[in-house]
């Protein structure tokens, strides 16, 4: 098995050698010196440490206090036969002033693989649970823009404010395998606290952790994808370990 410590594009521009910044930090280095035990892999697999400084944004005008309540949750409507869906208005404001290249899928997206969720209240480019230690509703989308596509996790924070992780981990650059891929070949989903992925009908009792996480797989092959993990800062008072970071665990052919 291939361990792999990745460090992408940093939204904030920063180039931070992340096996240096973790050498630097006791904390990151005793977590991530956990995670190298030895697997008991089902399928090909890699794990791809990732450092994912935040974009911390303001969604427009400060509103009260970011609440647990319905208001924070998506949900799915499904209007003859295409299931759509409804994200809380902080964050559909959110998305249209800092990324205004990108957009929430909608029905007529619904093409290739995707058509196949025709008819079901679910939707294959987004999921929600809780997925960092905060106890609110953590949302990952996968947001298509021209030519390009992209999926983050948002975390909310205070007065409509969001942590935001690219959701990445791939071998080579985000931009050439998002070219390279249609984001209809992929869905998200939320595996839930204490739950193992299931690989070829057998749980991987490595990636059962005790947040919920985010998985990222391939619709033609069930054994290719990715399960994204959040981890927390630690003692380190560093910028880049601000809000935490993904862990990524690559499976299948996207662990070449």
């Amino acid at each position: 098995m291939n361990i792999i410590y990745w460090n992408p594009l940093l939204p904030l521009g920063m180039t931070t050698n992340i096996l240096a910044a973790i050498n630097r930090e006791q904390s990151a280095d005793l977590q991530i010196q956990k995670l190298n035990a030895e697997p008991r892999p089902i399928a090909k697999m890699c794990r791809r440490s990732i450092l994912i400084v935040l974009g911390m944004f303001l969604a427009g005008t400060a509103g009260a206090a970011f609440g647990a309540d319905e208001s924070s949750s998506p949900r799915i409507e499904v209007t003859k036969g295409a299931p759509t869906l409804v994200l809380p208005d902080s964050l559909s404001r959110f998305i249209n002033k800092q990324y205004p290249n990108l957009r929430v899928p909608k029905a007529a997206d619904m093409t290739g693989p995707w058509a196949a969720f025709d008819n079901k209240n679910t939707v294959p480019y987004a999921c929600w649970g809780h997925f960092d230690d905060k106890g609110r509703t953590d949302i990952a989308l996968i947001l298509l823009g021209k030519g390009r596509w992209q999926a983050l996790s948002f975390h909310p924070l205070e007065q409509d404010q969001y942590a935001v992780f690219p959701l990445e981990g791939y071998a080579g650059s985000t931009e050439d395998f998002t070219q390279a891929h249609a984001p209809q070949e992929f869905y998200i989903y939320t595996l839930k606290a204490g739950d193992s992925l299931v690989l070829q009908g057998k749980k991987v009792p490595e990636t059962t952790y005790n947040h919920d996480a985010i998985e990222f797989f391939s619709l033609k092959d069930p054994q290719t994808g990715i399960l994204y993990q959040w981890r927390p800062r630690g003692t380190s008072d560093k910028p880049e370990y601000r809000y935490g970071l993904y862990i990524a665990f690559v499976f299948g052919a996207l662990s070449d």
